[in-house]
């Protein structure tokens, strides 16, 4: 038994739970960033959303491609499964994650 069947499994259910788990993070950390900047530094709520679905989409894609390219040789005929459903939305996950904490980039301004 190879490493990539036993990571085949997890991989699938971390997979399946990321998409939610990127809505939640996403969500949080524009939250937390609301209250640390004051509303005229404040990254939009608008460009804030774009930019998480067009990262997570990117990210996703290209993580798709990584999957597929690991497990095709080794995995059989289902092997794209690994990719779409497994490191893709993991990837997704990680880009939501970068960009919400990109956000602590911008420093509130001091208090007198």
């Amino acid at each position: 038994m190879t490493m990539l069947d036993r990571l085949f499994l997890p991989a699938m259910i971390v997979g399946f739970l990321s998409p939610f788990l990127a809505i939640v993070v996403a969500v949080v950390l524009y939250g937390r960033h609301a209250d640390r900047v004051e509303r005229e530094r404040r990254v939009p709520l608008g460009a804030y959303v774009l930019g998480v679905v067009v990262a997570g989409i990117v990210a996703g894609f290209f993580g798709m491609i990584w999957g597929i390219d690991l497990a095709c040789p080794a995995a059989g005929n289902l092997c794209g499964l690994f990719g779409v459903f497994g490191t893709g939305p993991v990837a997704g996950l990680l880009a939501v994650t970068l960009l919400g904490l990109a956000l602590f980039l911008i420093p509130p301004m001091p208090r007198s």
